[in-house]
């Protein structure tokens, strides 16, 4: 029964995969955040947050992405960055015969307005 027991839970436990990567990342040698990678059941999960000043102003960005694939093809991709302010989203799925990603872009600036693809 032991031996039963043992194989279920192995087998349980292999059919969830999953691996992280960290990173700090670095300017002029001083950290200014970090970036992950998750790799879980065909999905790729990215973060990153960065933050560092540059005459005496803050900058900040921060982007998040996950993606799904099926037998090594992307399948599917969502993901939105800030980036000082300046903010895109872009999502993407199979279609019929093609890949179909939309692109949307915001800037808080009046004349740059707002892009959409």
């Amino acid at each position: 029964m032991k031996k039963i027991i043992g194989a279920v839970a192995l087998v349980i436990s292999n059919s969830t995969y999953a691996e992280e990567w960290n990173f700090d990342a670095v300017l002029n040698d001083k950290v200014i955040g970090q970036h992950t990678f998750i790799y879980e059941d065909e999905k790729t999960i990215s973060n990153a947050n960065f933050k560092f000043e540059y005459l005496f102003m803050d900058f900040i960005y921060q982007h998040k992405s996950t993606e799904t694939w099926q037998e090594g093809c992307l399948k599917t991709i969502s993901s939105k960055t800030d980036d000082d302010g300046d903010l895109y989203e872009v999502s993407g799925h199979i279609g019929t015969d093609r890949f179909l990603v939309c692109l949307l872009y915001t800037s808080p600036s009046p004349r740059d307005g707002l892009l959409s693809r």
